[in-house]
């Protein structure tokens, strides 16, 4: 039986991906871009997210809250807030997308923090590394640990203690061909819609309005 890799050389590695990152501020970024932010959103970005995030990350209590299924909720980042603790006796505010906070430095008020600034350097970029990296199959259930990292530094130690928690987690990693599109566009600074992107995203496809219809009739 192989040896486990010894600790200290876990600790490299993560420091090596993350060597020149930080705790990168919210920020706006710039209106335009260097590529056609609307078409390469949704003919390679908002594929991706759809087929390997948001099994996990698109809902209210999705893994540190982080929300992938929105762009908002990329933009607002991820929390060590946990929705449910048992020893908690008080209720907690809600952080619903679109209605308890309306810009990044609210959400950073109520302690959430950016998870794709940075680019290739970002916590985002770290994870997607990680499992590339690490890419033996999850046999047991990893150890829970609710630390949802905020920065490089907790980032390094918490893949030196959790190093099978690459993502997607527990799934095949990203082909090098998704890893660069995923980089692309964080390094661009994982811009908005324009305003006709926006109105195409709430457009229902053809598809969609028949499952629609179909709901509805059976709650007829």
């Amino acid at each position: 039986m192989p040896l486990p890799m010894p600790r200290l050389f876990l600790a490299f590695v993560c420091f090596f991906i993350l060597s020149c990152s930080g705790s990168v501020p919210i920020q706006e970024f710039p209106v335009q871009a260097s590529f056609d932010r609307d078409a390469f959103y949704f003919t390679k970005v908002r594929p991706l997210l759809d087929n390997r995030c948001v099994a996990c990350h698109a809902c209210y209590t999705s893994p540190c809250q982080l929300n992938l299924a929105e762009h908002e909720g990329i933009r607002r980042g991820a929390t060590k807030i946990r929705l449910y603790e048992g020893s908690r006796l008080t209720e907690i505010a809600p952080t619903r997308l679109g209605i308890d906070a309306q810009n990044y430095v609210d959400w950073q008020k109520k302690e959430f923090f950016p998870v794709a600034g940075g680019g290739e350097s970002s916590l985002m970029m770290a994870l997607v590394k990680q499992r590339q990296i690490n890419q033996a199959p999850v046999t047991q259930k990893s150890k829970e640990s609710f630390l949802c990292p905020k920065d490089s530094g907790e980032m390094v130690d918490f893949l030196a203690e959790h190093a099978e928690k690459g993502m997607p987690y527990g799934l095949p990693p990203l082909t090098d061909a998704e890893a660069a599109i995923m980089s692309r566009w964080l390094q661009e600074g994982y811009p908005a819609l324009s305003e006709e992107g926006l109105a195409q995203l709430a457009l229902i496809k053809p598809e969609e309005a028949e499952h629609i219809k179909i709901w509805e009739e059976l709650g007829a």
